[in-house]
């Protein structure tokens, strides 16, 4: 008699909230529904944890930023929203997840399309819970209670729907990137060196961060990619000056601020003004 109470009335509104539907009828009180996931192998905890989980589409439009989230079985959380790192804690649950740590809004510094995905991504984490399931190999967070309206991770893989426009952010992560030449441009001209023991290395992170390693003192911080250029903050030196060469410090001059860069023939390359860095994996 409730429900039909709610339903039979002139108008009826919903509202969906995490993993509940409020039914609400003019004058006739409310109906709560908690949703409860029909597929139990495809929302077990242990299918969302301990996995490095790399975003590659978002409502079906494939992502323009390296994002990605990882959920510890023993409650932290890390990862990236394309514009800052995430640091938080989940409670992970059948076909819901709850974080805290995420932000309410990306960095004033990330603009342009990745700044519009980080946005969204935060909603969706945001949400208390998120719904999710893992169907396929590929982790869906659910946006709203409309399951057509999906953030989509793959984990094992580096994601395939970036534009081919653009090199593919997942590209950088995973190698260890070696320095072997560095090319300047001077007068309408190129000079390169080489060098197979400079001993200069680069590594990027899942999480969104990066490492400059040399014999001596290196640089760390975080890493945003915009399409074909990346975008290095919150840089710091490590280790110590006391060997420093030219070529380290050639590289931490690069490596700091906007720069261009791109994948050829196994080649990482990574261009700031008249300099590039050539790296081999």
């Amino acid at each position: 008699a409730a429900i039909d109470k709610v339903y039979g009335g002139p108008e009826v509104h919903e509202q969906v909230e995490g993993n509940r539907l409020t039914v609400k009828g003019d004058g006739a009180g409310a109906l709560v529904y908690t949703w409860a996931p029909d597929d139990r192998g495809a929302t077990d905890p242990t299918a969302l944890a301990n996995r490095a989980w790399i975003l590659s589409s978002i409502a079906g439009v494939p992502a323009r930023a390296l994002a990605s989230l990882f959920v510890d079985s023993h409650g932290p959380v890390s990862g990236t929203d394309g514009c800052v790192d995430l640091d938080g804690t989940a409670q992970v649950a059948r076909g819901a997840l709850t974080i805290s740590g995420v932000p309410r809004q990306p960095s004033s510094s990330c603009t342009g399309a990745a700044g519009e995905q980080a946005t969204t991504i935060d909603s969706f984490l945001n949400q208390k819970p998120a719904l999710w399931s893992v169907r396929g190999g590929k982790l869906l967070v659910y946006g709203g209670g409309a399951q057509a309206f999906t953030l989509v991770y793959e984990t094992g893989k580096p994601p395939s729907t970036f534009p081919s426009s653009a090199p593919n952010p997942a590209a950088l992560v995973g190698p260890t990137w070696t320095l072997s030449s560095i090319e300047t441009r001077s007068a309408g001209s190129v000079s390169s060196e080489g060098n197979s023991d400079y001993g200069i290395t680069l590594a990027f992170a899942r999480n969104g961060t990066f490492a400059l390693h040399t014999k001596c003192i290196g640089s760390a911080g975080t890493v945003t990619v915009h399409g074909s250029t990346v975008q290095f903050t919150n840089v710091h030196g490590t280790g110590s000056n006391f060997c420093l060469s030219q070529q380290a410090e050639q590289s931490r001059k690069v490596l700091d601020g906007t720069v261009d860069w791109k994948i050829d023939n196994g080649e990482l390359r990574l261009t700031k003004g008249a300099t590039t860095l050539i790296f081999g994996s």
